[in-house]
């Protein structure tokens, strides 16, 4: 049994209950806004980097194929639209390629590649990924990555 002095006690238990229930319940869709915006972000980031990533691959791939003569590729690519892919929407990848001077300690044939890929959320938020390659070419014209930096 309760005796009078504690009956207070359940309601004031009661009310405590209640009023945590309540503010889990009003803060519940605030934080499901937070995560989804988070998660729409996260995605077009991702999806930015993986553009910036195949713009790279294009580039190692274009270097790959012309191994004969590094210095006429670079001439062609800086021409032509052969490194840049871009959707109606404006999602797509961009690629310039330097040329970079032998060195002694760096012999052969170097490369500068840089790739920005371009995402889009909505019509005004655009996000940009941007990787710097080095790549360089051995004697037997097989292309490979010296260094690598995003940003």
């Amino acid at each position: 049994m309760i005796d009078r002095g504690q009956r207070g006690l359940v309601l004031v238990v009661a009310i405590g209950l209640l009023l945590a229930l309540s503010l889990f319940v009003s803060i519940l869709p605030a934080m499901m806004r937070l995560d989804l915006a988070l998660s729409r972000s996260f995605a077009v980031r991702t999806r930015a980097h993986y553009l910036a990533r195949a713009g790279v691959e294009v580039a190692l791939g274009e270097l790959a194929a012309d191994a004969a003569d590094p210095g006429t590729l670079a001439v062609r690519l800086a021409n032509a639209d052969a490194l840049r892919a871009m959707s109606a929407s404006g999602e797509g990848f961009d690629v310039s390629l330097e040329l970079l001077p032998a060195t002694i300690d760096k012999p052969g044939t170097r490369f500068s590649i840089t790739s920005t890929g371009t995402a889009r959320r909505g019509e005004k938020t655009v996000v940009k990924q941007t990787i710097t390659v080095t790549a360089g070419r051995d004697a037997q014209g097989r292309a490979s990555i010296l260094t690598w930096h995003e940003n």
